[in-house]
């Protein structure tokens, strides 16, 4: 996947994509940027993970890669599922998400 320029180009792509919103979870190491809040505009459901905890679960190589945080993400995730709270959306938190680097 190309590295998107703005967040009107990635609502675009999610579009296309025709991904179940109903079914899709996302759990992300951030609450804030670009990507949380074209993921909340566009309906996803956005779960927030502490980036130490997911370091804490890393195994001891500390090896890093996309699959590998992707998969670490998920796992949490799914176990931690009952114990996590989805983000909210509101017109202060979009412009907020917008104006944070």
């Amino acid at each position: 996947m190309s590295i998107f320029k703005s967040s009107i180009k990635f609502t675009e792509h999610l579009k296309e994509l025709h991904i179940p919103k109903d079914k899709t979870y996302c759990f992300i190491e951030t609450s804030r940027g670009l990507l949380v809040s074209a993921l909340l505009q566009e309906g996803f459901r956005i779960y927030p993970l502490n980036p130490k905890v997911v370091d804490r679960q890393r195994r001891p190589s500390g090896a890093k890669t996309d699959f590998i945080n992707a998969k670490l993400l998920a796992d949490i995730g799914r176990k931690e599922f009952a114990n996590l709270r989805a983000l909210t959306i509101s017109n202060e938190l979009i412009e907020e998400l917008r104006m944070s680097p």
